[in-house]
């Protein structure tokens, strides 16, 4: 009678067991069908992890741009010597509806370009502009390049289409020493500051001649 009791009571042991082994499997593969996908192995199966393409801001139109006239190259040869730069000092709308780009180049004697970009949206916006700023250059010289061009006292300014090009001429801190040097030892330091200002003057038609003369459209 205990013998019996007894392999009874492990049978119903076994099959209570059995029975909370069952729910316990079945509730796991409810939960695994239920949750996220595990990441397979490199190679393990079928499923890929989705990649996200990153595109490339748009660049700007090239043409608006000041830095984009000339490369070092291009200064080098046109002033027949080595220089520092372009430098990109951006560009931004501005309030008469265009754009303004600035860029700067250093020559080797330390003369300091500055070379600012405006892009209007028409041509005659430009041409006005153009009036204005040639009015008070006082022994303004003609330059050969774009619609209009003109030099005096280290600056150019040229006009084509409509789009207005600027270069100034100023001594860097090298040649502002070199300049007071000079005055120290009792000489007379006009030449060098002529030729100094003169540099605009020789880069404006190199400059110049990449203008597109396009009008800006969507400023920015």
């Amino acid at each position: 009678m205990s013998r019996l009791f007894t392999a009874r009571s492990t049978s119903a042991v076994s099959g209570a067991v059995l029975c909370a082994f069952c729910l316990f499997v079945a509730a796991c593969g409810s939960s695994s069908s239920a949750g996220p996908s595990a990441p397979t192995a490199a190679g393990g199966g079928s499923s890929k992890t989705p990649t996200t393409t990153a595109h490339a801001a748009p660049r700007p139109d090239v043409r608006l741009s000041a830095v984009n006239l000339l490369d070092a190259a291009g200064y080098r040869a046109a002033l027949g010597g080595p220089v520092r730069g372009p430098e990109d000092d951006g560009g931004l709308p501005d309030s008469n509806g265009g754009e303004t780009s600035v860029a700067r180049v250093m020559t080797a004697s330390g003369v300091i370009l500055v070379v600012r970009l405006q892009t209007f949206g028409n041509a005659s916006t430009a041409t006005q502009y153009y009036a204005t700023m040639a009015q008070p250059m006082q022994g303004a010289r003609p330059l050969a390049v774009g619609d209009a061009g003109s030099y005096a006292n280290g600056r150019s300014i040229v006009r084509k289409g409509a789009q207005l090009l600027e270069v100034d001429a100023q001594p860097g801190a090298k040649l502002n020493h070199q300049m007071d040097k000079i005055k120290e030892s009792g000489g007379d330091p006009t030449a060098a500051f002529a030729a100094a200002n003169a540099v605009a003057a020789k880069v404006a038609p190199a400059l110049g001649a990449h203008l597109s003369g396009i009008a800006v459209t969507t400023p920015g």
